[in-house]
């Protein structure tokens, strides 16, 4: 990331470092119906409604990011001149994941289609 690029070897600022931007657009249409059946108008709406409609048109879209770790370092004890040891926390067999944040893989992450009818009384 850039931040952590640009500072590399030194103390990370708290609050220095952001996620990426992310968008994310919901998509509606309704219509509505109007029947009469001996002198008393009923009516109906038909709605369709596709949320985070832009993961509907491409899978990269509307996917949020999460930080890799908020923990990097693990204390491990001291040395013989009591400094704070610490290690790299690991990711599977690997120190850290090249990257400082993941896609996330939560519901809001993919498109979700409702679809409602609405019927009003007079």
């Amino acid at each position: 990331d850039p931040y952590l690029s640009k500072h590399r070897g030194q103390y990370a600022e708290r609050g220095a470092a952001f996620l990426p931007f992310e968008t994310k657009v919901d998509f509606s249409v309704s219509q509505d119906i109007f029947v009469k059946v001996k002198n008393t108008k009923h009516s109906f709406q038909v709605r369709a409604d596709v949320l985070n409609f832009g993961n509907l048109l491409n899978s990269n879209w509307g996917v949020g990011n999460r930080f890799n770790s908020l923990n990097p370092l693990i204390p491990r004890g001291a040395d013989p001149q009591g400094r704070v040891l610490y290690r790299f926390r690991n990711v599977g067999s690997s120190l850290l994941a090249p990257n400082s944040y993941v896609p996330t893989n939560g519901l809001s992450d993919v498109y979700r289609i409702q679809i409602g009818i609405r019927y009003t009384f007079n």
